[in-house]
């Protein structure tokens, strides 16, 4: 019974995934606004307590794999909190924290509680990718159809401009679960639409850094294998098709119906040449290179000056023109010093060893699954020197995402006695 419940809140949970996009969906507590998907990981949890206790035994452990990646997580906690403690923003430490702790419980219970079946964890990625383009038809029908205008936001209820790294985040870090569930589903209609719809939402959304990380995810997706065959051509030529006319239909959608329509363009253009930017479409980054880049020198004066710990935790205000780095690299070793980003780094170190570390009778027979893992993990390391998100809770869901495959394939592994 417990099980069953479990399951079925998992398959919730890969429903309301995509709530992550949106900011109004979430329970504000006043000082803390938490997610529905956080709330449906705590059920969980609840569920396997009861379990639990109804065995006779309380099981919290997860497996011996499994505790380096959470060690230096949970230092990672609690540098946040003795930073916290000595910062002059005690509030919004106070928040960070409590942030930080959520994601980082959410990654424990990925662990913990997750079914240890590959065919589960195909029908969770099926779930999330069906529940996404669900979600990103609602904001393109608002944004296009309702709003009118040639970008996308996450706000449903009016258009907004600013606020969507969330969007922009999700859409690229779920690109590749969704080529994943593509490639594993013997049903060609549905995953080629979620593929197509992710990718014309991925151009919508304008946002230049999503486009590099997603670009950079592709490039290890095609090539993964080290080897070109007729198959891997094959998907090669049909990707760069799907790709080409999804762009053909944006670019339709933008000449036919706004008055604006080079948004996309300049978005693009921007990336490699924002001098050719005329001064009137300034806000699609004309000058973001040297805003972003009077801000970096502000954090490295500032990292200079307090190598070891840091500012301090949501000091950031204080030192620079903006409360955030853009950064996750730069802002991790402004505030938490060099210990800190130490431990940073160590996180991605782990995530990639224990996704490489896997049994190879497992690898290689549910390819796609580590392959979407490994492409993941490349989209959300180039995304990090772009913005800051270590903190939120979403982060660490996508991690847990991730390590799934590698979880089950020790499980079974274990189970069949190959380690």
């Amino acid at each position: 019974m417990f099980n069953l419940t479990n399951r079925f809140l998992w398959q919730a949970l890969g429903w309301a995934f995509p709530l992550f996009i949106f900011g109004e969906f979430r329970l504000n507590l006043g000082f803390y606004h938490i997610s529905i998907p956080s709330l449906l990981l705590l059920l969980i949890f609840v569920n396997y307590l009861f379990q639990q206790i109804s065995s006779g035994e309380v099981y919290l452990s997860i497996t011996n794999k499994s505790y380096v990646l959470m060690t230096i997580c949970v230092l990672f906690l609690l540098l946040h909190l003795f930073s916290g403690i000595i910062s002059m923003m005690q509030i919004l430490a106070i928040k960070e924290i409590l942030k930080l702790f959520m994601g980082i419980f959410s990654l424990y219970l990925f662990f913990l509680t997750f079914p240890n079946s590959f065919s589960f964890n195909k029908k969770f990625v099926k779930i999330i990718s069906i529940a996404s383009i669900i979600a990103f038809c609602l904001l393109i029908y608002q944004y296009a159809i309702v709003f009118k205008v040639p970008y996308l936001g996450n706000n449903i209820n009016e258009m907004q401009r600013s606020g969507k790294n969330q969007l922009t985040y999700y859409i690229a870090c779920m690109l590749p679960f969704a080529l994943a569930y593509y490639k594993t589903d013997k049903n060609r209609l549905l995953p080629t639409l979620s593929v197509f719809v992710f990718i014309v939402t991925l151009v919508y959304s304008s946002s230049r850094s999503a486009w590099v990380a997603a670009f950079v995810g592709l490039l290890f997706y095609f090539f993964s294998e080290f080897s070109i065959s007729k198959r891997r051509i094959s998907l090669i030529i049909k990707t760069v098709f799907i790709l080409s006319i999804s762009t053909f239909g944006i670019y339709y959608i933008l000449f036919n119906f706004f008055d604006t329509e080079l948004e996309v363009l300049y978005r693009f253009i921007s990336i490699f040449k924002p001098d050719l930017i005329p001064d009137q479409y300034a806000y699609l980054g004309k000058n973001s290179y040297n805003v972003r880049g009077q801000t970096l020198q502000m954090a490295f004066n500032s990292i200079a000056n307090y190598p070891l710990f840091g500012i301090g935790l949501s000091n950031t205000i204080l030192f620079l023109d903006r409360a955030w780095a853009h950064n996750d690299h730069v802002g991790t070793l402004l505030q938490l010093g060099i210990i800190g980003y130490t431990i940073f780094i160590g996180i991605w170190v782990s995530i990639w060893r224990f996704i490489s570390t896997a049994p190879n009778y497992f690898i290689i027979n549910k390819s796609e699954f580590f392959i979407a893992s490994k492409q993941s993990v490349i989209t959300m390391l180039v995304l990090s020197f772009f913005i800051d998100v270590n903190t939120s809770t979403h982060f660490w869901f996508f991690i847990g995402l991730i390590i799934l495959p590698s979880k089950i394939a020790w499980f079974k592994a274990k189970q069949m006695g190959l380690n």
